[in-house]
């Protein structure tokens, strides 16, 4: 192995430069990284309450009485009694499930409105301002609801397709957006996109806040680590165009 980086040390070297400059170049330039997610979705269950308020009242209420009418009354001559046959005793109405009290105390089922709801979060994880940024639903929301409030531009294209606009967006900046729709489903995030790049997709995950020693303790161990790298690097060139030794 020392006798092929001795041989072709030069040409290793011609080959480290390039792939070197062309990382500090693209790698390391401030750019536009703009990534949104949907964190949460979620669905609600909502009875109407003016019915069930409507249904309480009706319980609750006692019959009014009906003013009695007077009965007109002509007396008759008494007749003379008869014998009146004896008749079998009849079988008393069995109760349908339906009469019975339990059927009865039964509440009838009420209808159930569907709630649509979902959270968006925008972020420009990158460098560099982001400008005319645009988010395309696939129609409008019922309603539609941004944290922090910033000013935007809507607008529906011919294919009814719900398109918010912003001037621009800082570095780092994050954005969150909500939507909410009553008995339709919500509408699909198509788009995000902005002049200098197209917005990508990207998974949230909830994790553990740290304590700020671990973080800057690991910031250190990550400026030792690359020092360290740095200076292996200044060794292998050493080793490659001057050929000395290690240790």
């Amino acid at each position: 192995m020392s006798n092929f980086i001795a041989a072709y040390g030069k040409e290793l070297v011609a080959l480290f430069v390039p792939l070197l400059t062309w990382f500090l170049n693209v790698g390391m330039k401030a750019k536009v990284r703009l990534v949104w997610s949907v964190p949460n979705e979620f669905t609600f269950l909502v009875a109407d309450p003016s019915q069930e308020q409507g249904q309480q009242s009706s319980a609750f209420q006692q019959p009014q009485p009906t003013p009695a009418q007077p009965v007109q009354t002509q007396s008759a001559p008494p007749a003379p009694p008869q014998q009146v046959p004896a008749q079998p005793a009849l079988a008393q109405p069995v109760p349908t499930p339906a009469q019975t009290p339990q059927a009865q105390a039964q509440p009838a089922q009420q209808p159930v409105t569907n709630v649509f709801t979902a959270s968006v979060r925008l972020m420009n994880l990158g460098r560099e301002p982001a400008k005319k940024v645009e988010v395309v639903f696939n129609w409008k929301p019922d309603l539609l609801n941004m944290w922090p409030i910033r000013a935007f531009e809507e607008s529906i294209d011919n294919s009814r397709r719900y398109i918010i606009k912003f001037d621009s967006f800082a570095p780092k900046e994050e954005l969150r957006i909500e939507v909410m729709n009553v008995n339709k489903p919500l509408p699909a995030l198509l788009t995000v996109r902005c002049d200098q790049c197209v917005g990508q997709r990207m998974d949230i995950r909830w994790v553990r806040a740290l304590p700020p020693a671990v973080i800057g303790l690991m910031q250190f161990l990550c400026f030792l680590g690359f020092g360290t790298s740095i200076y292996g690097l200044i060794l292998l060139l050493q080793l490659l165009v001057l050929r000395t030794p290690l240790g």
